[in-house]
């Protein structure tokens, strides 16, 4: 699993293109990424730490089940 972080600069258009890029190389080697803005992690931390507990807690079961 792949946590990002992005600030106001993942807007410009090249960025984008990057990040597009990266994310599929990633998912290609099997992992999942999950996104969250800078601002978002400041102002409501608790919530993404909740986020970011469920897509793991999914992950583990989905694990045992296979």
């Amino acid at each position: 699993m792949v946590v990002e972080i992005d600030g106001s600069i993942h807007n410009n258009a090249d960025v984008k293109e990057q990040d597009i890029k990266r994310e599929n190389d990633l998912k290609e080697w099997g992992y999942l990424i999950i996104r969250f803005t800078n601002e978002r992690v400041i102002k409501e931390t608790d919530k993404v730490l909740e986020e970011i507990e469920d897509v793991v807690e999914n992950l583990l079961n989905q694990s045992s089940v296979n």
